[in-house]
Protein backbone atom coordinates (compact mmCIF):
# COMPACT_ATOMS: atom_id res chain seq x y z
CA UNK A 1 0.00 0.00 0.00
CA UNK A 2 1.04 3.64 -0.47
CA UNK A 3 0.58 6.17 2.32
CA UNK A 4 1.33 9.64 3.62
CA UNK A 5 1.06 11.08 7.12
CA UNK A 6 -2.52 12.32 6.74
CA UNK A 7 -3.94 8.83 6.23
CA UNK A 8 -1.93 6.89 8.81
CA UNK A 9 -5.06 5.77 10.73
CA UNK A 10 -6.51 4.31 7.53
CA UNK A 11 -3.27 2.52 6.69
CA UNK A 12 -2.59 1.05 10.11
CA UNK A 13 -6.20 -0.03 10.58
CA UNK A 14 -6.00 -1.80 7.20
CA UNK A 15 -2.84 -3.62 8.29
CA UNK A 16 -4.59 -4.75 11.45
CA UNK A 17 -7.59 -5.87 9.40
CA UNK A 18 -5.36 -7.98 7.16
CA UNK A 19 -3.89 -9.67 10.23
CA UNK A 20 -7.35 -10.24 11.71
CA UNK A 21 -8.37 -11.92 8.44
CA UNK A 22 -5.44 -14.32 8.78
CA UNK A 23 -2.89 -12.76 6.43
CA UNK A 24 0.68 -13.17 7.74
CA UNK A 25 2.62 -12.00 4.67
CA UNK A 26 5.11 -9.15 4.66
CA UNK A 27 3.40 -5.81 4.04
CA UNK A 28 5.26 -3.08 2.19
CA UNK A 29 4.26 0.53 2.81
CA UNK A 30 5.56 2.89 0.13
CA UNK A 31 5.83 6.64 0.43
CA UNK A 32 7.54 9.55 -1.30
CA UNK A 33 9.26 11.27 1.62
CA UNK A 34 5.79 11.77 3.14
CA UNK A 35 6.02 9.77 6.37
CA UNK A 36 7.53 11.22 9.51
CA UNK A 37 9.95 9.26 11.71
CA UNK A 38 7.15 9.04 14.27
CA UNK A 39 4.81 7.46 11.73
CA UNK A 40 7.46 4.98 10.60
CA UNK A 41 8.16 3.94 14.19
CA UNK A 42 4.43 3.50 14.73
CA UNK A 43 4.20 1.02 11.85
CA UNK A 44 7.05 -1.03 13.29
CA UNK A 45 5.47 -0.94 16.76
CA UNK A 46 2.09 -2.10 15.52
CA UNK A 47 3.32 -4.77 13.08
CA UNK A 48 6.78 -6.31 13.03
CA UNK A 49 6.29 -7.74 9.53
CA UNK A 50 5.73 -4.37 7.86
CA UNK A 51 8.44 -2.66 5.81
CA UNK A 52 8.31 1.09 5.18
CA UNK A 53 10.03 2.18 1.96
CA UNK A 54 10.75 5.75 0.87
CA UNK A 55 10.84 4.87 -2.80
CA UNK A 56 11.45 8.42 -4.04
CA UNK A 57 14.49 8.98 -1.84
CA UNK A 58 15.84 5.58 -2.88
CA UNK A 59 15.52 6.35 -6.59
CA UNK A 60 17.07 9.80 -6.19
CA UNK A 61 19.99 8.31 -4.25
CA UNK A 62 20.46 5.71 -7.01
CA UNK A 63 20.54 8.41 -9.69
CA UNK A 64 17.38 7.07 -11.36
CA UNK A 65 15.56 10.41 -11.08
CA UNK A 66 16.08 13.93 -9.84
CA UNK A 67 14.61 15.28 -6.63
CA UNK A 68 12.31 17.60 -8.58
CA UNK A 69 11.07 14.74 -10.76
CA UNK A 70 10.47 12.52 -7.73
CA UNK A 71 8.07 15.16 -6.40
CA UNK A 72 5.64 14.25 -9.20
CA UNK A 73 5.07 10.92 -7.49
CA UNK A 74 3.56 12.54 -4.40
CA UNK A 75 0.20 11.52 -5.82
CA UNK A 76 -1.66 8.47 -7.09
CA UNK A 77 1.31 7.82 -9.37
CA UNK A 78 3.31 6.37 -6.50
CA UNK A 79 1.17 3.23 -6.81
CA UNK A 80 2.48 2.05 -10.21
CA UNK A 81 5.95 3.21 -9.14
CA UNK A 82 5.71 0.88 -6.13
CA UNK A 83 4.58 -1.99 -8.37
CA UNK A 84 7.54 -1.41 -10.67
CA UNK A 85 10.12 -1.13 -7.90
CA UNK A 86 9.07 -3.79 -5.40
CA UNK A 87 11.23 -6.90 -5.16
CA UNK A 88 8.19 -8.97 -4.28
CA UNK A 89 7.09 -11.28 -7.08
CA UNK A 90 3.42 -11.80 -6.29
CA UNK A 91 1.91 -8.44 -5.41
CA UNK A 92 -1.43 -7.40 -3.98
CA UNK A 93 -1.84 -3.63 -4.15
CA UNK A 94 -4.44 -2.18 -1.79
CA UNK A 95 -5.73 1.31 -1.16
CA UNK A 96 -5.73 2.40 2.47
CA UNK A 97 -9.51 2.90 2.45
CA UNK A 98 -10.36 -0.65 1.35
CA UNK A 99 -12.83 -2.40 3.68
CA UNK A 100 -12.09 -6.09 3.27
CA UNK A 101 -14.47 -9.00 3.68
CA UNK A 102 -11.80 -11.70 3.28
CA UNK A 103 -8.04 -12.10 2.99
CA UNK A 104 -7.17 -10.91 -0.55
CA UNK A 105 -4.39 -13.51 -0.70
CA UNK A 106 -7.11 -16.09 -1.39
CA UNK A 107 -7.51 -14.48 -4.82
CA UNK A 108 -4.22 -16.02 -5.92
CA UNK A 109 -6.21 -19.23 -6.43
CA UNK A 110 -8.47 -17.50 -8.94
CA UNK A 111 -8.22 -19.35 -12.30
CA UNK A 112 -7.78 -16.12 -14.26
CA UNK A 113 -4.92 -15.01 -12.05
CA UNK A 114 -3.30 -18.44 -12.16
CA UNK A 115 -3.44 -18.45 -15.97
CA UNK A 116 -2.47 -14.86 -16.76
CA UNK A 117 -0.70 -13.56 -13.68
CA UNK A 118 -2.95 -10.57 -13.13
CA UNK A 119 -6.31 -9.82 -11.58
CA UNK A 120 -7.76 -6.41 -12.35
CA UNK A 121 -11.13 -4.91 -11.45
CA UNK A 122 -13.34 -2.62 -13.52
CA UNK A 123 -14.19 0.94 -12.58
CA UNK A 124 -17.60 2.56 -12.88
CA UNK A 125 -18.82 3.05 -16.43
CA UNK A 126 -18.69 6.76 -17.22
CA UNK A 127 -19.46 7.66 -20.82
CA UNK A 128 -17.62 10.93 -21.24
CA UNK A 129 -15.13 12.14 -23.83
CA UNK A 130 -12.21 12.43 -21.44
CA UNK A 131 -8.83 10.78 -20.87
CA UNK A 132 -8.26 7.87 -23.30
CA UNK A 133 -11.83 8.34 -24.59
CA UNK A 134 -11.18 11.91 -25.72
CA UNK A 135 -11.16 12.72 -29.41
CA UNK A 136 -7.74 12.83 -31.05
CA UNK A 137 -7.64 16.31 -32.55
CA UNK A 138 -4.24 17.23 -34.05
CA UNK A 139 -5.89 20.16 -35.83
CA UNK A 140 -8.38 22.15 -33.77
CA UNK A 141 -11.92 21.52 -34.96
CA UNK A 142 -10.99 18.38 -36.90
CA UNK A 143 -11.33 15.36 -34.60
CA UNK A 144 -9.97 12.09 -35.96
CA UNK A 145 -11.53 9.54 -33.64
CA UNK A 146 -10.90 8.22 -30.16
CA UNK A 147 -7.47 8.90 -28.67
CA UNK A 148 -7.08 5.31 -27.44
CA UNK A 149 -7.42 3.94 -30.98
CA UNK A 150 -4.99 6.52 -32.31
CA UNK A 151 -2.56 5.65 -29.51
CA UNK A 152 -2.79 1.94 -30.32
CA UNK A 153 -1.88 2.67 -33.94
CA UNK A 154 1.00 5.03 -33.17
CA UNK A 155 2.52 3.42 -30.07
CA UNK A 156 6.25 2.65 -30.35
CA UNK A 157 5.96 -1.14 -30.00
CA UNK A 158 9.48 -1.70 -31.33
CA UNK A 159 10.95 0.15 -28.36
CA UNK A 160 9.68 -2.66 -26.14
CA UNK A 161 10.23 -5.50 -28.61
CA UNK A 162 6.48 -5.92 -28.85
CA UNK A 163 4.02 -6.22 -31.71
CA UNK A 164 1.17 -3.95 -32.75
CA UNK A 165 -2.47 -4.90 -32.60
CA UNK A 166 -5.11 -4.77 -29.87
CA UNK A 167 -5.85 -7.93 -27.92
CA UNK A 168 -9.19 -9.67 -28.26
CA UNK A 169 -10.03 -8.54 -24.73
CA UNK A 170 -9.47 -4.91 -25.68
CA UNK A 171 -11.46 -5.18 -28.92
CA UNK A 172 -14.48 -6.25 -26.88
CA UNK A 173 -13.96 -3.76 -24.06
CA UNK A 174 -16.01 -0.72 -23.12
CA UNK A 175 -12.82 1.35 -23.32
CA UNK A 176 -12.06 0.49 -26.96
CA UNK A 177 -15.67 0.90 -28.03
CA UNK A 178 -16.05 4.39 -26.60
CA UNK A 179 -18.49 3.45 -23.84
CA UNK A 180 -16.43 4.74 -20.93
CA UNK A 181 -13.54 7.01 -19.99
CA UNK A 182 -12.72 4.87 -16.94
CA UNK A 183 -11.72 1.23 -17.45
CA UNK A 184 -9.79 0.02 -14.39
CA UNK A 185 -10.27 0.62 -10.69
CA UNK A 186 -6.90 0.39 -8.95
CA UNK A 187 -8.09 0.21 -5.33
CA UNK A 188 -7.14 -3.49 -5.43
CA UNK A 189 -5.12 -5.41 -7.99
CA UNK A 190 -2.98 -8.52 -8.15
CA UNK A 191 0.14 -8.88 -10.29
CA UNK A 192 2.64 -11.70 -10.58
CA UNK A 193 5.77 -10.00 -11.93
CA UNK A 194 7.39 -13.27 -13.00
CA UNK A 195 7.99 -13.25 -16.78
CA UNK A 196 6.32 -9.84 -17.10
CA UNK A 197 9.43 -7.73 -17.75
CA UNK A 198 7.96 -6.16 -20.91
CA UNK A 199 4.85 -5.01 -19.09
CA UNK A 200 6.99 -3.50 -16.33
CA UNK A 201 9.09 -1.66 -18.93
CA UNK A 202 5.98 -0.17 -20.50
CA UNK A 203 4.66 0.72 -17.05
CA UNK A 204 7.86 2.65 -16.32
CA UNK A 205 7.48 4.47 -19.65
CA UNK A 206 3.86 5.40 -18.92
CA UNK A 207 4.59 6.79 -15.46
CA UNK A 208 7.88 8.56 -16.22
CA UNK A 209 7.22 9.85 -19.75
CA UNK A 210 3.82 9.40 -21.31
CA UNK A 211 1.67 10.82 -18.51
CA UNK A 212 3.41 14.17 -18.96
CA UNK A 213 2.52 14.26 -22.66
CA UNK A 214 -1.12 13.26 -22.45
CA UNK A 215 -3.56 12.83 -19.56
CA UNK A 216 -4.80 9.37 -20.50
CA UNK A 217 -6.14 8.51 -17.06
CA UNK A 218 -7.77 9.93 -13.96
CA UNK A 219 -4.77 9.37 -11.73
CA UNK A 220 -2.82 6.17 -12.07
CA UNK A 221 -5.45 3.54 -12.65
CA UNK A 222 -5.34 3.03 -16.43
CA UNK A 223 -1.55 2.64 -16.40
CA UNK A 224 -1.73 -0.97 -15.20
CA UNK A 225 -3.85 -2.64 -17.90
CA UNK A 226 -2.38 -0.39 -20.58
CA UNK A 227 1.14 -1.54 -19.73
CA UNK A 228 0.03 -5.12 -20.34
CA UNK A 229 -1.91 -4.25 -23.48
CA UNK A 230 0.92 -2.32 -25.12
CA UNK A 231 3.44 -5.03 -24.25
CA UNK A 232 1.10 -7.74 -25.58
CA UNK A 233 1.25 -9.46 -22.20
CA UNK A 234 -1.95 -11.36 -21.31
CA UNK A 235 -4.01 -9.89 -18.47
CA UNK A 236 -7.23 -10.77 -16.70
CA UNK A 237 -10.16 -8.68 -15.49
CA UNK A 238 -12.85 -9.79 -13.07
CA UNK A 239 -15.93 -11.03 -14.95
CA UNK A 240 -18.06 -8.61 -12.90
CA UNK A 241 -18.56 -4.92 -13.28
CA UNK A 242 -18.14 -2.49 -10.41
CA UNK A 243 -20.80 -2.21 -7.75
CA UNK A 244 -21.55 0.49 -5.17
CA UNK A 245 -23.14 0.47 -1.73
CA UNK A 246 -26.07 2.60 -0.63
CA UNK A 247 -25.38 5.98 0.92
CA UNK A 248 -27.38 6.74 4.07
CA UNK A 249 -26.43 10.40 3.96
CA UNK A 250 -27.77 10.61 0.41
CA UNK A 251 -30.91 8.64 1.39
CA UNK A 252 -30.49 6.38 -1.62
CA UNK A 253 -32.96 3.73 -0.48
CA UNK A 254 -35.59 6.34 0.36
CA UNK A 255 -35.33 8.53 -2.72
CA UNK A 256 -34.11 6.26 -5.55
CA UNK A 257 -33.78 2.64 -4.31
CA UNK A 258 -32.76 1.33 -7.73
CA UNK A 259 -29.94 3.86 -8.03
CA UNK A 260 -27.20 3.65 -5.40
CA UNK A 261 -24.58 6.37 -5.03
CA UNK A 262 -22.20 5.28 -2.26
CA UNK A 263 -18.69 3.88 -2.20
CA UNK A 264 -17.33 1.55 -4.88
CA UNK A 265 -17.54 -2.18 -4.17
CA UNK A 266 -16.44 -5.39 -5.85
CA UNK A 267 -17.63 -8.98 -5.78
CA UNK A 268 -15.37 -12.02 -5.57
CA UNK A 269 -14.31 -12.54 -9.21
CA UNK A 270 -15.68 -16.05 -9.75
CA UNK A 271 -18.89 -17.22 -11.37
CA UNK A 272 -20.35 -18.88 -8.28
CA UNK A 273 -24.07 -19.30 -7.82
CA UNK A 274 -24.05 -17.12 -4.72
CA UNK A 275 -22.50 -13.65 -5.19
CA UNK A 276 -19.96 -12.77 -2.49
CA UNK A 277 -18.83 -9.27 -1.55
CA UNK A 278 -15.02 -9.00 -1.67
CA UNK A 279 -14.41 -5.44 -0.52
CA UNK A 280 -15.64 -1.87 -0.50
CA UNK A 281 -13.39 1.05 -1.35
CA UNK A 282 -14.74 3.82 0.82
CA UNK A 283 -13.13 6.30 3.17
CA UNK A 284 -16.64 7.53 3.97
CA UNK A 285 -17.36 4.23 5.73
CA UNK A 286 -14.47 4.57 8.18
CA UNK A 287 -13.41 8.18 8.62
CA UNK A 288 -16.01 10.42 10.35
CA UNK A 289 -14.66 13.36 8.33
CA UNK A 290 -13.86 11.82 4.93
CA UNK A 291 -13.95 15.08 3.00
CA UNK A 292 -11.82 18.19 2.60
CA UNK A 293 -12.90 20.71 5.24
CA UNK A 294 -11.51 23.50 3.06
CA UNK A 295 -13.90 22.64 0.23
CA UNK A 296 -17.26 22.44 1.98
CA UNK A 297 -18.92 24.53 -0.72
CA UNK A 298 -18.67 21.63 -3.16
CA UNK A 299 -19.46 18.87 -0.66
CA UNK A 300 -22.08 16.38 -1.85
CA UNK A 301 -24.40 14.29 0.30
CA UNK A 302 -22.87 11.01 -0.85
CA UNK A 303 -19.40 12.10 0.26
CA UNK A 304 -20.02 12.41 4.00
CA UNK A 305 -19.83 9.66 6.64
CA UNK A 306 -21.92 6.63 5.70
CA UNK A 307 -22.93 5.00 8.98
CA UNK A 308 -24.51 1.82 7.67
CA UNK A 309 -24.89 0.90 4.01
CA UNK A 310 -27.75 -1.58 3.80
CA UNK A 311 -27.72 -2.41 0.10
CA UNK A 312 -25.40 -2.68 -2.86
CA UNK A 313 -25.80 -2.89 -6.63
CA UNK A 314 -26.35 -6.55 -7.63
CA UNK A 315 -23.56 -8.59 -9.16
CA UNK A 316 -23.65 -8.38 -12.94
CA UNK A 317 -21.41 -8.13 -15.94
CA UNK A 318 -20.22 -4.70 -16.94
CA UNK A 319 -23.15 -2.65 -18.24
CA UNK A 320 -23.77 0.93 -19.27
CA UNK A 321 -25.70 3.12 -16.87
CA UNK A 322 -28.11 5.99 -17.38
CA UNK A 323 -26.94 9.58 -17.30
CA UNK A 324 -27.26 11.01 -13.77
CA UNK A 325 -29.57 13.96 -13.29
CA UNK A 326 -27.58 16.88 -11.94
CA UNK A 327 -28.75 17.79 -8.45
CA UNK A 328 -30.44 14.44 -7.86
CA UNK A 329 -27.76 11.92 -8.67
CA UNK A 330 -24.01 12.10 -9.03
CA UNK A 331 -21.40 10.68 -11.33
CA UNK A 332 -20.71 7.92 -8.78
CA UNK A 333 -24.29 6.63 -8.99
CA UNK A 334 -25.12 3.26 -10.53
CA UNK A 335 -28.20 4.63 -12.23
CA UNK A 336 -31.02 2.11 -12.49
CA UNK A 337 -28.93 -0.98 -11.72
CA UNK A 338 -30.96 -2.02 -8.69
CA UNK A 339 -30.16 -3.00 -5.12
CA UNK A 340 -29.60 -6.14 -3.08
CA UNK A 341 -28.93 -6.39 0.69
CA UNK A 342 -25.31 -6.27 1.84
CA UNK A 343 -24.07 -9.38 3.70
CA UNK A 344 -24.68 -9.39 7.45
CA UNK A 345 -20.95 -9.96 8.02
CA UNK A 346 -20.23 -6.44 6.77
CA UNK A 347 -21.42 -4.99 10.07
CA UNK A 348 -18.83 -6.89 12.12
CA UNK A 349 -15.96 -6.17 9.72
CA UNK A 350 -16.91 -2.51 9.50
CA UNK A 351 -17.23 -2.22 13.29
CA UNK A 352 -13.77 -3.71 13.83
CA UNK A 353 -12.20 -1.50 11.19
CA UNK A 354 -13.76 1.63 12.67
CA UNK A 355 -12.61 0.75 16.18
CA UNK A 356 -9.05 0.23 14.98
CA UNK A 357 -9.23 3.49 13.03
CA UNK A 358 -10.45 5.41 16.07
CA UNK A 359 -7.89 3.77 18.36
CA UNK A 360 -4.91 4.78 16.23
CA UNK A 361 -6.42 8.25 15.70
CA UNK A 362 -6.47 8.65 19.50
CA UNK A 363 -3.00 7.12 19.94
CA UNK A 364 -4.41 4.10 21.77
CA UNK A 365 -2.40 1.02 20.82
CA UNK A 366 -3.92 -1.61 23.11
CA UNK A 367 -7.25 -1.94 21.20
CA UNK A 368 -5.28 -2.68 18.02
CA UNK A 369 -4.25 -6.07 19.41
CA UNK A 370 -7.80 -7.37 19.46
CA UNK A 371 -9.65 -8.82 16.49
CA UNK A 372 -12.89 -9.55 18.35
CA UNK A 373 -15.21 -6.84 19.63
CA UNK A 374 -18.55 -7.80 21.13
Amino acid sequence: MCLHDRIIPLGISLIRELRCLGNEEVIEVYHCNELSAESINLFHTVDSNTKVIDICSNLVAAGAMTTDFSETFKSYWIKPLAIHQTELEEIILLDADDILMKDPATLRQNPGYVEKGTLFFYDRVVKQGEFFNRQYEPVKGKPQGQYLRHWLRKFDYARFNSTAGPSMHLLESFAYNGKTCHEQDSSMLLINKKDNAKAMSVLWFLITEERFRYTFSWGDKEAFWLSYEFSQTPYYFSPWGASVVSSMSNDDMGIHPKTLCGSLAHYVPVDDKEPELLYINGKALVDPVPFNLKNLKNLRANQVFNMLPTHMAPRQGRVSVGVPEQGKQYLECMTGLGATPVPEALKQNLWRRRLHFMAISMNLLEPLQSCSFR
